[in-house]
């Protein structure tokens, strides 16, 4: 029985691991940017988060719709020396796709004010990348308005 049991218990302690909590900055151009509740990226317990090329990263908010959104698009970009650079791979996509409720059902669009959501995205990092640490800022908008943003430093490596 308990020999049942180990393989269970290692691999939710290595699930716990792997979506620990990131600390993040606010972005200084959003209005009000206390919606986030909870922010975690695959394989990241602190900044700056590592991103291997070639490999996939799942970015997961929780937050809270301060007002009713009709649709959401992404806006995601690295300071690359003095420029801030799209960061293709996800930047300007629907967002709505991967917007969930708590209980993890599939929400989409539109939004309701005062809702609790998931935000949930997998993504590629690019052989493009360059390989250096570099401060992302991800917004979540709605036309040009700015209902989410984070900014967090990382690090791309091979």
């Amino acid at each position: 029985m308990l020999r049942n049991i180990f393989p269970v218990v290692l691999s939710l302690l290595c699930l716990t691991f792997l979506t620990e909590a990131v600390s993040y900055d606010q972005c200084k151009d959003a209005k009000d940017n206390h919606s986030i509740r909870l922010l975690t990226i695959s394989n990241c317990e602190s900044a700056p988060c590592p991103l291997k090329r070639q490999t996939s990263v799942m970015v997961e908010e929780i937050f809270v719709a301060k007002k009713n959104v009709k649709s959401l698009t992404t806006s995601v970009f690295a300071k690359v020396a003095a420029f801030w650079l799209p960061f293709v791979s996800v930047h300007n996509k629907n967002a709505c796709d991967n917007i969930y409720n708590m209980d993890n059902s599939i929400a989409g669009c539109p939004l309701k004010a005062g809702t609790e959501y998931k935000y949930r995205n997998e993504f590629p990092i690019l052989s493009i990348y360059p390989t250096l640490t570099l401060p992302v800022q991800w917004a979540l908008k709605d036309k040009n308005e700015i209902i989410t943003c984070f900014q967090v430093y990382v690090k791309i490596t091979n």
